[in-house]
């Protein structure tokens, strides 16, 4: 054997056009992970490393480098040893240090770059980072990110194919290297809209925060940052209205309220399907708004983030169910309640330990943080309106004792749920009835009129204003549905909120 021929040093790479063109699709994909929250301070300081090796590299690129080459390989394994340490602090959701793992690894190779296939292995590394930017990312601009990065790689690839020509330049690869990176995009997109889009593959964990610890646990009461001092206060006068939070995560909701809530952004969620984010459910109407007639919270703990929380015989596993995959991103402080899609079953939630109200609502030990992360597998009921239209007439009688009292009521409100359901036999067919009604003959308006003294705020919405926010429409409903017989419970949360892909 030639051992000559063996350990044969490579042609150095002279051309800056080919280095340039990799540089920038490597700072384009450290760039797609820098605007995560979680990796801004490394990817900037991994940027600046890049850069100043690439620079090295060039200056270096025909020396033997035996030195550097050992000082890297040092920082390799400690590079190693900080990715199995952060791996061990939080095992469920490995995503963060293999990110810091490969962020550093790119700053370290870019200072050992003398070749072109070295110049490859970068580009291909840059690959990897964009994948794990897209597993992160929650907004659109990442488009712009990969559209920035197929250019810049389209360009480096036309210009390694061109050969060693010393004629090389710009503009000779830039019309080629365009109609590539258009190639390779528009291929990705058809490609993306072709796949069909099924629940994200989980080898045992679902994204969560690492897991913190909690000095005192809150289940027996609802916090919300918002309305600190809400909590049994329904008799008395309403709170003054705070436009960054809603009133309905309390122990209570007040139907007096009214005021319009600010855009501010206060979750993402990732999902495979939308659906409502359910928060809490009320089950008694007092006349000036909902309340909670019990108050037990059951305490679920688990020695990992996977959870999973048991809801009593009220709340059977639904018929025609299917799952639903949800991770949340709270991105502004929320009260302690865990958001979930009804009904969930397996909940992976950094403290390991959460309480479940009588109405299956999941409660957190502390109020939620901004930046805080976790995942809830549920089972959506999604019957067909044949199977509900088969529904039983018959009401348990614990069903029956919760969600069908009403306090002391105007005639003409039971009398409007009469003649609304007339005819009608079914659930199922009431429902629809009076929600029709609603949805036809009352307006949505945040700014309603405010309730006189004394006044009943469904029957004043129902027969005086005929207008009003969410909270009055979905009282209303449950109130003419008891009124009709049909067990009803108000429920808040949020909407599925707005697409992007």
């Amino acid at each position: 054997m030639n051992w000559r021929i063996v350990f044969q040093k490579r042609p150095a790479e002279d051309s800056l056009l080919i280095r340039g063109a990799v540089l920038a699709a490597v700072l384009v994909a450290v760039s797609a992970v820098a605007v995560q929250e979680e990796f801004t301070v490394q990817a900037a300081i991994a940027a600046a490393a890049i850069g100043a090796g690439f620079w090295v590299s060039h200056l270096r690129r025909r020396a033997s480098n035996w030195a550097l080459k050992i000082v890297i390989t040092i920082l390799v394994l400690v590079v190693a040893r900080d990715f199995f340490v952060t791996l061990l602090a939080n095992p469920y959701d490995p995503r963060v240090p293999l990110v810091r793992l490969f962020l550093w690894l790119q700053a370290l190779h870019s200072f050992d770059l003398p070749a072109r296939k070295d110049l490859k292995y970068s580009l291909a590394s840059a690959i990897v980072l964009m994948a794990v930017a897209a597993v992160y990312t929650r907004e659109m601009s990442f488009g712009l990110f990969l559209l920035a990065f197929g250019f810049c790689g389209s360009v480096a690839l036309v210009a390694m194919a061109a050969g060693d020509r010393a004629s090389l330049r710009l503009r000779t690869v830039l019309a080629p290297g365009g109609v590539l990176a258009a190639g390779v995009v528009l291929s990705a997109g058809v490609f993306f809209a072709a796949i069909p889009h099924r629940p994200g593959l989980r080898v045992q964990w679902l994204p969560v925060s690492p897991r913190f610890s909690f000095a005192q646990r809150l289940y027996d009461r609802i916090v919300n940052p918002a309305y600190p001092d809400v909590g049994s206060r329904l008799g008395q006068e309403p709170p003054d209205f705070n436009p960054t939070g809603y009133i309905g995560f309390a122990s209570s909701v007040d139907l007096r309220l009214r005021g319009v809530l600010d855009h501010t952004l206060v979750m993402r969620v990732r999902a495979g399907r939308p659906a409502f984010w359910r928060g809490l459910a009320f089950d008694e109407y007092t006349g000036l708004g909902w309340a909670m007639s019990d108050h037990t919270v059951e305490e679920y703990s688990s020695p990992d983030p996977r959870i999973l929380p048991r809801f009593g015989p009220d709340e059977p596993w639904p018929a025609g169910s299917e799952p639903v995959v949800q991770t949340f991103y709270i991105e502004a402080e929320q009260p302690n309640v865990v958001f979930a899609a009804y009904r969930p079953f397996e909940l992976f939630f950094p403290a390991g330990s959460v309480g479940v109200d009588r109405y299956a609502g999941l409660r957190s030990p502390v109020p939620l943080e901004e930046g805080l992360i976790y995942s809830v597998i549920s089972r959506v009921p999604n019957p067909t309106p044949g199977l509900l239209r088969t529904v039983s007439t018959e009401v348990p009688g614990s069903i029956r004792d919760r969600y069908l009292g009403l306090p002391p009521l105007p005639d003409r409100v039971r009398d409007l749920a009469v003649q609304l359901t007339a005819g009608r036999v079914s659930p199922y067919e009431k429902t629809l009835a009076i929600n029709r009604y609603l949805l036809v003959e009352y307006a949505y308006d945040l700014q309603a009129p405010l309730l006189p003294p004394g006044a009943d705020p469904v029957d004043h919405f129902l027969f005086v204003s005929r207008r009003g926010s969410c909270e009055m429409f979905a009282s209303a409903m449950a109130v003419l549905l008891r009124a009709a017989g049909v067990p009803a419970r108000l429920v808040t949360g949020y909407s599925p909120g707005r697409y992007n892909v």
